[in-house]
């Protein structure tokens, strides 16, 4: 998981926010979902916001940080919003993921929120873990971020990323290239799926 810079709403949905009597969520029009849909894939880079598999406009679904059961007053808050990937829908509940595996349980964690993102580190078998027990909770159980294919998928980009560091670094210090690495992964527009142990690692070496 990576942290999520949030950007300026579309201008639709604030329109239909604002000319709407009892506007709401499930009333969204179709055209204002997909250009919160477009708008939030480039805030997060074509990455889904939790497992950071890479999403793409037809497969991604609208996910609310604070659900709607529990603050329907910001169903229609873009600060609120998150791109996620369709989470194994349809697979049994034991393989299933992010939004579909966590369906309305509140949580702790939150991608647009930095301070819980930093309490996140990976083991080199690709789990994730994070130092408080209650975004533990929500890795493992509200989100089932270590199923088994997460872990080799994360470790799979991993071991691809240490195979390019090692075929490009000069003799010397790691920091250098880890730092340009950095840079690399954090700036793109699309970013690179499972980033978020890609950059924990390069961390590490700097």
């Amino acid at each position: 998981m990576v942290h999520i810079e949030k950007g300026v709403e579309p201008r639709s949905l604030a329109e239909y926010r604002e000319s709407t009597p009892n506007a709401s969520y499930g009333g969204l029009p179709t055209d204002v979902k997909d250009d919160v849909r477009a708008s939030l894939l480039i805030e997060q880079g074509s990455i889904c916001a939790y497992c950071m598999e890479r999403t793409k406009h037809a497969t991604t679904t609208i996910e609310h940080s604070l659900p709607q059961s529990v603050d329907g007053a910001r169903d229609l808050d873009y600060s609120n919003m998150l791109g996620v990937c369709p989470g194994n829908e349809g697979y049994p509940y034991s393989k299933q993921t992010c939004g579909c595996r966590r369906k309305n349980l509140p949580l702790t964690i939150n991608p647009h929120e930095k301070t819980y993102i930093d309490t996140i580190s990976y083991a080199p078998n690709g789990q994730i873990t994070s130092n408080v027990d209650v975004v533990n909770d929500d890795i493992n159980n509200a989100l089932n971020l270590n199923v088994s294919f997460l872990i080799r998928n994360r470790k799979a980009a991993l071991d691809i990323l240490k195979k390019e560091l090692h075929r490009r670094r000069a003799s010397g210090s790691w920091k250098p290239l880890a730092e340009k690495y950095m840079a690399k992964l954090s700036e793109a527009d699309m970013k690179r799926p499972y980033c978020g142990v890609l950059l924990w690692y390069l961390r590490s070496k700097v």
